[in-house]
């Protein structure tokens, strides 16, 4: 959380130095001398069920959003308005709220935001028409949702994204044909810990080399069946408890790096 109790500055709503302000069941640290300056994390987890739209009205500065482990369910009305205002946000954790759907266009006019968290929630498929609103997001975190499958539509508007963790989820099968094709800047995936992972369609990465990056892709943790590493151009080694391996030449799909990592670990191989 940016900003501690002993950051310096003022508050915007008070003349002395920068303190824990508490509003609504929020503690913000805050710190800078002018509001629409204003550097703050806030954090809570008080089972907020929703956001009243005009909380953050004095935080127009506001970077980074800590609303885990409470009893949202849903995002609604008042909540959307609520967060659309924090216009300078760069990041943001719904972890463990229990959400099972995002409103469509949620994050459109959080332009600044590039790291969301969405892990341990309800989400049965990907939220996509909602996190690609989000349109220069980084890095995505869906850990432990129980999706049951990600296809081609599942990543579909998140261009920007370099770093997806798709691990732990519960019900995840099959990871279907070009999935990873609209993430053309990806170059960390996370897919370990999925226990009932057994089928990667061997073109899921297809399409997703970028002409301009000749490598885009850094590290891969993932599980898989071995047809599937066929995919890759340059691949060193692959290691797991009871793996050692090196992988076949490729004959198409995404490049990797010369360094990638391949980990094989905690999977339903």
């Amino acid at each position: 959380m940016r900003g501690g109790k002993n950051s310096r500055g003022r508050c915007p709503d008070h003349e002395s130095p920068a303190h824990n302000c508490y509003t609504a069941g929020f503690m913000a640290s805050v710190k800078g001398a002018e509001r629409n300056r204003v550097q703050a994390g806030v954090e809570t987890r008080n089972k907020l069920h929703s956001l009243d739209k005009d909380l953050f009205d004095h935080l127009e500065g506001l970077q980074e959003l800590i609303l885990n482990d409470n009893d949202l369910q849903e995002i609604d009305a008042q909540t959307t308005a609520a967060i659309s205002s924090i216009t300078a946000l760069e990041s943001l954790s719904l972890a463990e709220t229990g959400l099972t759907d995002l409103p469509q266009g949620v994050f459109n006019s959080l332009i600044q935001l590039t790291w969301m968290n969405l892990a341990n929630n309800e989400f049965e498929t990907v939220p996509t028409k909602a996190i690609g609103s989000a349109r220069n997001l980084r890095d995505l975190n869906l850990n432990g949702n129980p999706i049951r499958e990600l296809n081609q539509q599942s990543f579909v508007g998140m261009s920007e994204l370099t770093a997806l963790n798709i691990s732990a989820m519960p019900e995840l099968t099959v990871i279907r044909r070009e999935t990873f094709a609209p993430l053309r800047k990806l170059h960390s995936l996370r897919c370990s810990n999925n226990n009932k992972l057994t089928s990667i369609d061997p073109f899921a990465f297809e399409g997703i080399a970028d002409s301009r990056n000749e490598y885009p892709i850094r590290e891969i943790k993932i599980t898989d069946l071995i047809d599937t590493f066929d995919n890759f151009r340059k691949l060193i080694s692959a290691r797991g408890p009871a793996k050692n391996f090196c992988a076949p030449a490729p004959v198409r799909g995404p490049p990797v790096g010369e360094h990638c990592f391949i980990r094989l670990s905690c999977n339903a191989l």
